[in-house]
């Protein structure tokens, strides 16, 4: 009943991609002993529609705890938590069947990435700056957490400092793979997904951009035929990296790094080193020589 509620609220109702929830719940060994914390760790799975079966998107839940503590109690508490983790489960199949099967540069950017894009289904409500910025944050000092910043790729960082290229790059991750390659029809996010994350939070970031954008321009962006980044820019009408840069300040106030060095200054400092490097072999050859 409240799967099917979480289902009402993304405004689904009978659609062309059929969506199966499996619920798996670990049961006692029989030792007694409960199943490792390890393994009721991490979220959902996804078996994605192919060309052998394209209406059909499969979900495996392992019963975290917003499952198991009302199977252990027999009550239902923090209702709406429960709700919202429930909508969140869905993740990429809840857009396979609000929008169909993408089309093939979009399907192949989101599996290159492991649809890291299109886990939460947000388009039907915003979302928490506290819930985006937890790992960011100490919660006690309200100070920047250096480690866990520097541990996400280079283009995220420089997006969190306000740097529109920067987001534009981190977006766009995954498009400079062929379109001939196959792709992966099991998604399994990995655990703690959000530590080293291509954008902050990119959970939400397709769910936000239809919600934006509204159904008719998503829907053309699911299932264009063009470059992923000129459908996106056509369906933001902006370009991607300004809008990205502005949708970031939504949840995650600017990050203060130093400035960005020019490109000159950067490639000066390239050819002095390679010119460093060329005079320290020649100085060794000679010393050879004698």
């Amino acid at each position: 009943a409240e799967l099917d509620t979480a289902w009402r609220r993304l405004g689904l109702g009978a659609t062309k991609v059929n969506v199966v929830v499996i619920v798996y719940i670990p049961m006692l060994r029989r030792s007694g002993a409960a199943t490792p914390a390890e393994e009721l760790a991490g979220g959902a799975s996804y078996l994605l529609p192919d060309s052998t079966d394209r209406t059909t998107c499969g979900v495996l839940l392992p019963a975290g705890y917003w499952i198991r503590n009302p199977v252990r109690t027999g009550r239902l508490e923090r209702i709406e938590e429960f709700r919202e983790s429930l909508k969140n489960s869905l993740g990429p199949c809840a857009f396979y069947a609000a929008y169909g099967n993408p089309g093939k540069p979009v399907r192949h950017w989101l599996a290159n990435r492991n649809f890291d894009l299109a886990l939460s289904p947000s388009w039907n409500a915003p979302g928490s700056v506290e819930r985006a910025m937890f790992w960011l944050t100490d919660y006690r000092t309200g100070h920047w957490w250096w480690e866990m910043i520097y541990r996400s790729p280079p283009s995220t960082v420089a997006c969190l400092a306000g740097r529109p290229a920067a987001c534009r790059q981190a977006v766009l991750e995954g498009v400079e793979y062929g379109l001939e390659d196959s792709v992966p029809r099991v998604i399994a996010p990995r655990r703690r997904w959000w530590l080293g994350q291509g954008l902050v939070p990119g959970e939400r970031y397709l769910g936000d951009v239809a919600r934006e954008v509204g159904r008719d321009r998503f829907l053309r962006f699911w299932n264009s035929p063009q470059p992923v980044d000129t459908a996106l820019a056509e369906a933001l009408k902006a370009p991607v990296g300004r809008w990205t840069e502005r949708w970031q300040r939504r949840f995650v106030p600017k990050v203060p790094l130093g400035a960005a060095a020019p490109f000159s200054a950067s490639l000066l400092a390239l050819l002095l080193g390679l010119a460093a490097v060329a005079s320290s072999a020649v100085t060794a050859r000679r010393r050879q020589v004698r």
